[in-house]
């Protein structure tokens, strides 16, 4: 699972750093070749786009129970790095993140089984 992004966090072919007025970005720290993998990481869970449109059916907070309900299912360090995670939902200073919206956040499509 990823680690929330930090300040001064870097691979060998980038850096995580602060961008003037933009907050923390990723910047290249040396030269990457196009098609060049220079990150690697398993789903902490994945969810079926059938999962997805089944909760959001159901009702207006399923999904949130249903993402609840995945992260339960990893380990404690897991769960902490799921939680250590961003979520751009959070508008308010004092309101708390959602596992709906860090998943929104951090999730990355990918194919479609079929």
């Amino acid at each position: 699972m990823p680690r929330a992004a930090k300040p001064g966090v870097s691979g060998r072919s980038f850096a995580v750093v602060p961008i003037p007025r933009k907050g923390l970005g990723i910047v290249a720290t040396r030269k990457i070749a196009r098609g060049e993998r220079i990150l690697a990481e398993r789903p902490a869970f994945m969810l079926s786009p059938m999962e997805v449109e089944g909760a959001a059916a159901k009702r207006p907070h399923a999904l949130e129970v249903l993402i609840r309900d995945r992260v339960a299912e990893l380990t404690d360090s897991e769960m902490d790095q799921f939680w250590e995670l961003p979520d751009c939902h959070v508008t308010q200073v004092g309101s708390g993140k959602t596992a709906f919206g860090i998943w929104q956040t951090n999730a990355i499509a990918t194919a479609s089984e079929g």
